[in-house]
């Protein structure tokens, strides 16, 4: 998000603009964009296995201190309505 930030001129549409033209690849949700309404589409869940300490290569927030990524689930979009 940050880069998409980085690449506007600074007015709330042009980072709206950037932020819908975002695509990740290898984010903690895996591959994911931003819908027209500002979603995250696929839809996905990050399911966290909470082990006591995180090792420096899961490069997470301080947040998830004590847990390590164990999967991503994608929510059908059936359960989305």
């Amino acid at each position: 998000m940050l880069a998409a930030i980085a690449r506007s001129d600074g007015t709330r549409a042009s980072v709206l603009r950037e932020l819908r033209a975002l695509r990740t690849s290898d984010g903690v949700l895996g591959p994911s964009r931003f819908d027209a309404n500002g979603d995250v589409s696929p839809e996905h869940v990050t399911v966290f296995r909470i082990t006591g300490r995180t090792p420096r290569s899961a490069n997470l927030v301080s947040d998830f201190d004590g847990s390590v990524p164990f999967r991503v689930v994608s929510i059908p979009s059936s359960l989305l309505d």
